[in-house]
């Protein structure tokens, strides 16, 4: 009897397990049946909202191609043309020098009429001043026959007061016969008019050299005026010629003319840019709502897919319901008559009560794992720190290990031979750049050994400077010599050593005028600085600018020197 209960209970209790499996079966399937209908309650939710967007989206893109079809014909009916803005601003330009050449020329020929008047008054004064300097001379004429005759009388007399009739004549020889009774003309009168006649002529002359020089001066002045308007003559012709050929087609080209259909252009090509960013503007949002509305109508697909497959599932998950409620209601049946459905949930309940106790005991262990986790944790993030203290020991013993190696002997003088090449390489530049009128500049090769020159005027390509001419090669040398002067007492230890003289010896003869302008000005620089420039040269161009010169003269007997 015992055994058989037994085996009665085993039964009921593997009956009663079976019957709470269903149980729970049943609620899933009824939990994902409400799930189903709620998914296909949001299905039809939303697809109600994209048929609305859709149709709302199909009138918003009507509107945007009719904007952009109406910003399309006011592009075409705009009267802007490339090819005329360019004749138009073209021609602005030659009708202002039109203009200009017009009203120059005018200018040119009011200064011929006073130039051309000033030349004739001129012509006027210096004909009346030559014929006062040939009446002057033609005084100084008369003057010079009355003053000798003058003397002839005044010679004659003084003969005659020393003889008497019969005596020897002092001139022929002959016997002085009747002395004719004669009275001299007063020399000294004769005299005081020729004096006065020369100064006179000698004014009359200077006035009538002045007056053709001024006349001279005046016919030149009109005949360059003349000049002058005859090239702004032809100036305007070639003006109007040019505005003939560029607006072939435009009769008024005149400035006025030429300005007002510029800025009819203009103002069609601003209206032109702001239709064409409104055109652009209007395409592109044209191109987003087509993309927004074949998503729109993707999505509505999807979502009648989804509402239709949600349906599906309904149906799908009623029948499941119905037969797991029957099978449920049937087993309760067999295994426990007096209990129907609505006990075998309760039952299911307390049972979840138990399982909820279990999973509290559970999450107590899972707290206790979580602590030591967390320990763990913390253990690994001291590892992590401990290997980054490591890391950093390490990088720092490299760079330890990096200096002891840089500074052995050897590694250390060139490390600083290469440094102090460097620096004069940068300072170089800068002496270069002045130099060569801001053309080239000097960098240090990739090895340290050589120099490069970068030629900024060839979108700074970089060669050797031994492709610098024989000039650009001493400009160059002659960059690093006067950058060695200023920083070479920099590089000495204790910057005992100071470069105080500096020698030059020729070299400057393959240089242009502004290129030797440039190198001795960098000259004085250095004198200024109280430094001693010798220089060697033959330019006396270069040797006048040297405030002490001494000068070499050979000669066949031997050179000789002498200081300037």
């Amino acid at each position: 009897m015992a055994k058989a209960e037994l085996q009665r209970l085993a039964v009921e209790l593997v009956g009663l397990q079976q019957c709470i499996d269903m149980a729970k079966a049943l609620e899933d399937a009824e939990r994902d049946l409400a799930g189903h209908r709620a998914a296909r309650d949001a299905a039809e939710a939303e697809l109600r909202a994209a048929a609305a967007a859709l149709e709302g989206g199909d009138a918003r893109l009507d509107e945007l191609r009719s904007q952009a079809e109406a910003v399309k014909a006011d592009l075409a009916r705009l009267p802007y043309d490339d090819q005329l803005f360019a004749d138009l601003t073209l021609a602005a330009n030659i009708a202002i020098n039109l203009e200009r050449a017009t009203k120059a020329a005018a200018e040119a020929k009011r200064s011929i009429q006073t130039l051309e008047k000033a030349a004739e008054t001129a012509a006027s004064a210096a004909a009346r001043a030559l014929e006062a300097a040939d009446a002057a001379a033609a005084e100084l004429e008369a003057a010079e026959t009355a003053l000798r005759e003058a003397e002839r009388h005044d010679l004659a007399a003084a003969l005659r007061a020393g003889l008497r009739p019969g005596d020897a004549c002092p001139v022929c020889g002959g016997a002085v016969g009747e002395l004719p009774a004669s009275k001299a003309p007063g020399l000294e009168a004769a005299r005081s008019a020729v004096k006065g006649a020369r100064a006179g002529h000698e004014a009359a002359r200077a006035a009538a050299a002045k007056a053709s020089t001024d006349a001279a001066v005046a016919a030149n002045k009109a005949a360059n005026a003349r000049e002058l308007f005859d090239g702004h003559a032809i100036q305007v012709r070639q003006a109007e010629a040019e505005l003939a050929g560029v607006l072939p087609a435009m009769e008024d080209r005149s400035l006025a003319a030429i300005q007002k259909a510029l800025h009819e252009q203009k103002q069609a090509r601003d209206r032109r840019a702001l239709l064409q960013d409104r055109l652009a503007g209007l395409e592109d949002e044209l191109s987003r709502a087509e993309s927004g509305l074949e998503a729109a109508r993707k999505q509505l697909a999807s979502l009648t897919a989804r509402r239709d497959a949600s349906s599906q599932a309904i149906e799908t998950a009623e029948q499941r319901v119905d037969a797991l409620a029957g099978g449920l209601a049937e087993k309760l049946r067999l295994v426990l008559p007096e209990v129907e459905v609505r006990g075998s949930l309760a039952t299911l309940r307390q049972r979840h009560q138990d399982g909820s106790q279990r999973q509290a005991r559970l999450l107590t262990e899972q707290g206790s794992l979580q602590a030591q986790i967390e320990r763990m944790e913390a253990d690994v993030e001291r590892a992590k720190s401990l290997r980054e203290e490591l890391a950093q020991r390490k990088a720092a013993y490299d760079v330890a290990d990096d200096l002891a190696r840089m500074l052995q002997a050897n590694r250390f003088q060139a490390f600083v031979q290469a440094e102090a090449l460097r620096s004069l390489a940068q300072d170089g530049s800068r002496k270069l750049l002045q130099l060569s009128a801001g053309r080239y500049e000097l960098e240090v090769a990739a090895g340290g050994q050589d120099f490069l020159v970068k030629d900024k005027w060839n979108a700074d390509d970089l060669r050797s400077v031994r492709t610098l001419s024989g000039g650009e090669t001493f400009l160059a040398s002659l960059a690093l010599a006067l950058s060695l002067a200023e920083t070479l007492p920099g590089l000495a230890p204790g910057h005992r050593l100071a470069l105080e003289s500096i020698f030059l010896d020729e070299g400057f003869g393959s240089l242009d005028p502004e290129a030797l302008s440039l190198a001795a000005d960098a000259l004085d620089a250095l004198r200024d600085e109280d430094r001693l420039v010798c220089v060697v040269t033959h330019l006396p161009e270069l040797a006048q600018r040297l405030p002490a010169r001494v000068v070499v003269q050979k000669s066949e007997t031997g050179s000789t020197l002498s200081v300037a």
